[in-house]
């Protein structure tokens, strides 16, 4: 299809009346998801949304302004919950209702026989032989995949390596798109046609923004707990928080109900009556904190876990959106396809490594109170709204000790794409010293801010050790009193080296520290700049920004993200596609 082609196809009529208005953000994704496939010959792209920005609506828009010509569309994901949400979405916005095929339920295998063209289905039923093979791969033209980081899995592998032929559309739609283990998405995925992350939504005011609390807890001590896949060894955390399974002796037993109340006391405390979410080890670990949490006068809590059977699930789940139940405790179960918007407090009682995990956890909370935003046409309305309805934002609580050897995550690390690694640990330091709930952005700009100063003082000793040298060497020199003539040339070039200044200038904006190419000669400095300046895609030198002078490949994905929508720098945006069509 041409870029002409595209264009009419983007402005003809609906196929239905839709049910849901898009937001820009998310009008503009479906139209750069098409310009991958269909102007860039791209197979395989990426939907990024944070949760809370409405992806699922996102691939539904696909799905409705998909060609019914191209063949049928596959809806992969990973949990039910997941399937019978996307189920709603698709047909509430396109007026079809998809097919399943799951368990007891079966889609029509022919295209003929088909009620609809678009069949839902788990990875878990689809990867094995004899669902999967009840199929015809030339039938389907479209294959989105839900909570697409998952896709490095040997499931998902087997499903697109029996739809991929010719002519087959692959879309991934996740919030987060690095996994903990670091398998490599690339791999499936050509490239990325659109990413909004969890700050972007925060500062367009689409979610609620973050209040980061650090609960010191006497006696809690990561030094013994072992790293297992890049995390925190789970056995080892739920005993040192209480989740173990009670076979051990009084005294051990007694130290682990010690440490539920010391989570779940200042839990109630922070909360304040409003509806909270708690993210806790293991199963045992979630029904002793829940426990615990009904034993205080006017706390309702219940405990969500896998096995819940459906029904008591769904009813638990809709006391908690109504106000009818305040703590709802749980494991995995909230951390990808749970809808709870009422959440303002998020207790994260189970310390993580993973920036995915944690940005999945926090991101329960930051979905606004529903009807709040979409009838703002700018952000600062939208961000006025959310502040003065009764959730202005989300307190996230998380519980803190001696962390050892272990980097924990916090809310510093999601919302620090765009900070040095210095400022996100200054700024997680200066909230946790503070003892009070702080707003983690303001924390962020404070701790870039100083370093900023510190940097501009730096740099004014610099100059002025800089011009003490200069002029001690000036005045170290012989000079024939009877001669008017300048200082000889030889002498200024034991200081400068022999470089112009325009060279100069040119290699501090390719990241060289002006000591150092003061003292280049003249050939030493073109060489220096023939090289940096000469690189390209991935090691191309940034010309502009907070990172100038770094490479591409160094530069925080948030950032490039956000210079590749707001900064008009052509050469910039020339090595940046280079960069991530070869990833």
């Amino acid at each position: 299809m041409s870029a002409d082609q595209h264009t009419l196809w983007q402005t003809a009529t609906p196929k239905t009346d839709r049910s849901f208005t898009l937001r820009p953000y998310q009008e503009d994704s479906v139209v750069s998801i098409y310009n991958e496939w269909d102007v860039l010959n791209v197979d395989a792209t990426l939907l990024v949304q944070a949760t809370g920005l409405g992806k699922t609506i996102s691939f539904a828009e696909v799905i409705r302004q998909w060609d019914a010509s191209r063949g049928r569309i596959l809806v992969m994901a990973h949990r039910d919950e997941l399937i019978f949400q996307a189920v709603n979405k698709i047909a509430d916005h396109t007026g079809e209702r998809p097919q399943i095929e799951m368990a007891k339920f079966r889609a029509s295998s022919e295209v003929w026989m088909s009620e609809s063209n678009v069949i839902v289905t788990t990875v878990q039923t689809m990867s094995k032989p004899r669902r999967m093979q009840r199929f015809r791969p030339e039938e389907f033209g479209l294959l989105i995949i839900d909570e697409a980081h998952h896709t490095p899995a040997a499931s998902y592998r087997r499903v697109i390596e029996y739809f991929s032929q010719d002519g087959l559309k692959v879309l991934g739609v996740t919030a987060t798109p690095h996994r903990k283990d670091k398998k490599a998405m690339g791999a499936i995925f050509e490239s990325c046609a659109s990413e909004m992350n969890i700050l972007d939504g925060i500062e367009e005011g689409w979610l609620c923004d973050i209040n980061q609390k650090y609960v010191v807890v006497e006696g809690l001590d990561f030094s013994s707990v072992r790293t297992t896949a890049g995390d925190l060894n789970e056995r080892d955390l739920a005993e040192l928080l209480g989740g173990a399974i009670s076979d051990e002796e009084e005294e051990a037993v007694r130290k682990q109900e010690a440490m539920i109340h010391k989570i779940v006391g200042p839990t109630i405390e922070e909360a304040d009556g409003r509806p909270t979410l708690v993210f806790a080890v293991t199963k045992e670990h979630a029904r002793r904190l829940t426990e615990v949490f009904n034993r205080h006068d006017g706390v309702t809590a219940a405990c969500v876990l896998a096995e819940t059977p459906r029904d008591e699930r769904r009813d638990i789940i809709r006391r908690f959106q109504n106000y009818d139940l305040q703590v709802l405790v749980g494991v995995g179960v909230f951390t990808e396809g749970f809808d709870a918007p009422a959440t303002s407090c998020v207790a994260i009682a189970r310390p993580t490594k993973s920036t995915l995990l944690y940005t999945q956890m926090i991101g329960r909370g930051t979905r606004p109170l529903p009807g709040l935003v979409d009838e703002h046409d700018n952000s600062d309305d939208r961000v006025n709204a959310i502040l003065e309805s009764e959730k202005p934002s989300v307190t996230v609580l998380d519980f803190v000790g001696n962390s050892g050897r272990h980097k924990l995550v916090s809310s510093a690390d999601v919302l620090g794409g765009e900070y040095d690694l210095d400022d996100i640990a200054a700024a997680r330091e200066a909230i946790q010293d503070g003892g009070e709930a702080s707003n983690m952005r303001d924390a962020l700009r404070e701790a870039q801010e100083e370093e900023r100063r510190r940097e501009e003082e730096r740099q004014a000793e610099l100059q002025r050790r800089l011009r003490i040298r200069a002029e001690a060497q000036y005045r170290s020199q012989t000079v024939n009193p009877f001669n008017n003539d300048s200082v000889p040339d030889r002498f200024m070039g034991s200081f400068r080296g022999g470089a112009s200044d325009k060279q100069i200038n040119f290699l501090a904006l390719l990241g060289v520290p002006e000591e150092s190419s003061r003292s280049f000669t003249q050939s030493q400095a073109g060489a220096v700049i023939s090289d940096r300046a000469g690189r390209e895609g991935a090691d191309w030198i940034m010309r502009f920004g907070k990172h100038k002078g770094k490479a591409l490949k160094d530069v925080p994905s948030g950032y490039l993200g956000w210079a590749a929508r707001e900064v008009d720098h052509p050469e910039f945006r020339k090595h940046l596609s280079i960069f991530r069509s070869a990833r």
